[in-house]
């Protein structure tokens, strides 16, 4: 159990995981240089080897090359399936493998009475502990009512599992959540932005051969220009087409996980009895009314008739008990005197009646 909880915390520690996206999106963009002929990783480092080297003229003659447009147009596209296998694998498959693993331990055979009876000593601490679960677990603990459980109740649910497990609640433990659904703006830029930088290298091109006298040098560099002008918007389109299809992608992703956090939430709601705010509120105001008609019979003459009535007796019987010492104490007492005086008068009687005779 406990090795299972560190296996966990560990799979879903930060550094593992920025670790373990990049490595996948490396490994993504590596096999599809291995498999497409016309893609290669080389194409933008060259073109910065030769910018440094020669400068723009250098960068241009890497770059005039149909296949060198094509290969950074596929670099966009296959940059944005990378991403999206890694965001695939790292948070859907994830989340995913982690609310079923949570759903095994609320599948507790019996209904909601044997889940009560096993609540706190075999299934709470283990949602505490859960990676992805466990703090927001604890919060939804504190809402369960729980003083039914030990005539045999079920558990009460007062707040819905939905406001502690939901979107918001993966988007703050996985940071990946918040930026998914503006990555596919990115790859409109860089498709601009790699149109323009090579317009601007075939107009610097086509400039020396404008101040030239000879007409056919400049119809050949304007034929040049618009020739290669045409290549570089493949950069535009693949970049168009890359963010298009990843907000697509994205969107379903986020689906994805909703949908599985919503089988978490149901499986949960199983297992407990809802007690809605308006139940509790008339569980409330029948305890009110019974205390108000109890309030009624007290201050009513019926409730001191009654009360009379049964306390009488009681008094008389403990008063009865308490001086039943008391008289039997005094009774004796009275005897003794009544016997010494008895004694004593008719000795001094006789004394009395012997002076006399005397």
């Amino acid at each position: 159990m406990s090795k299972t909880i560190n296996l966990s915390k560990i799979l879903w520690s930060p550094i593992f995981r920025i670790l373990a996206f990049w490595a996948i999106v490396i490994a993504a963009i590596t096999a599809a240089d291995r498999l497409v002929d016309q893609f290669s990783l080389k194409t933008v480092p060259n073109i910065f080897r030769a910018t440094s080297e020669d400068g723009l003229l250098g960068a241009d003659k890497i770059i005039e090359g149909s296949n060198v447009v094509y290969s950074l147009a596929l670099t966009i596209i296959f940059l944005g399936a990378a991403l999206l296998i890694a965001f695939f694998l790292q948070h859907c498959i994830a989340i995913a493998l982690s609310t079923w693993s949570a759903r095994r331990v609320l599948n507790v055979n019996g209904g909601e009475i044997a889940f009560a009876q096993n609540y706190e000593a075999q299934i709470k601490p283990r949602l505490i502990n859960h990676p992805l679960f466990g703090a927001a677990w604890k919060e939804f603990d504190d809402t369960l009512l729980k003083d039914k459980v030990d005539q045999g109740g079920p558990l009460e649910n007062t707040v819905r599992a939905q406001s502690f497990f939901n979107i918001a609640l993966v988007r703050d433990r996985l940071p990946g959540l918040k930026v998914i659904s503006s990555i596919s703006g990115y790859f409109v830029g860089v498709g601009l932005l790699l149109t323009f930088i090579g317009i601007v290298l075939a107009l610097y091109k086509a400039s020396a051969a404008v101040g030239s006298n000879d007409a056919k040098k400049m119809q050949d560099a304007v034929s040049e220009l618009l020739q290669v002008a045409s290549f570089k918007f493949w950069t535009s389109i693949a970049g168009l087409a890359t963010s298009i299809g990843f907000a697509l992608v994205a969107r379903w992703f986020v689906i994805w996980i909703e949908a599985s956090l919503s089988r978490f939430c149901e499986a949960v709601e199983h297992q407990l009895k809802y007690s809605s705010p308006n139940y509790i509120a008339a569980e409330s105001l029948k305890v009110s009314q019974d205390q108000r008609d109890q309030l009624k019979e007290i201050n009513s003459d019926r409730y001191f008739s009654k009360l009379a009535d049964n306390v009488a007796p009681l008094i008389e019987q403990a008063m009865a008990r308490a001086m039943s010492p008391v008289t039997t104490s005094i009774s004796s007492a009275v005897e003794q005197l009544k016997a010494t005086s008895q004694t004593g008068l008719a000795d001094m009687t006789k004394d009395f009646a012997a002076a006399l005779h005397g």
